[in-house]
């Protein structure tokens, strides 16, 4: 059997705000801990990698009463400002980020909209054959 590369997937599909924080973490971890990370936005989460949106924070349905609490907490932790932490991530060089190209079509999302971090759309197809079964783990979040 081949040996697997240094390498970990990760597919992001929920847009909530705590998802992506956790998302990112781990883009964190898994690159502090010298393995290459690449990203791949689909569905409603892609849309958070326009620019400027991935700061806004949401609430998954039925915890609305507590968005000011959860701010308040994002705020005293630092964990507020989730795209000056992908921002950081990115800068190391080891993590590439894409969206999905049949989400970009659906969303509607022109590539010029993407936040500067964002390397590039890709297929889902090429994402699986290139990165995720070359990888070591690949995480769904």
């Amino acid at each position: 059997m081949e040996e697997k590369s240094n390498k970990i997937a990760i597919i992001v599909r929920n847009p909530s705000f705590d998802n992506l924080l956790f998302a990112i973490n781990y883009a964190s971890v898994s690159v502090a801990s010298g393995l290459s990370t690449n990203m791949l936005f689909v569905g409603w989460a892609a849309e958070k990698l326009v620019d400027g949106k991935l700061n806004v924070v949401d609430v998954p349905l039925g915890y609305e009463g507590r968005k000011s609490w959860f701010e308040k907490r994002l705020k005293e932790t630092g964990y507020n400002e989730i795209y000056k932490m992908l921002k950081e991530v990115k800068e190391t060089g080891n993590l590439k980020i894409y969206i999905c190209s049949s989400t970009s079509k659906i969303w509607e999302i022109p590539e010029k909209e993407l936040a500067p971090e964002v390397d590039g759309v890709i297929g889902l197809t090429q994402f699986l054959l290139e990165e995720v079964m070359k990888a070591k783990k690949c995480i769904v979040l």
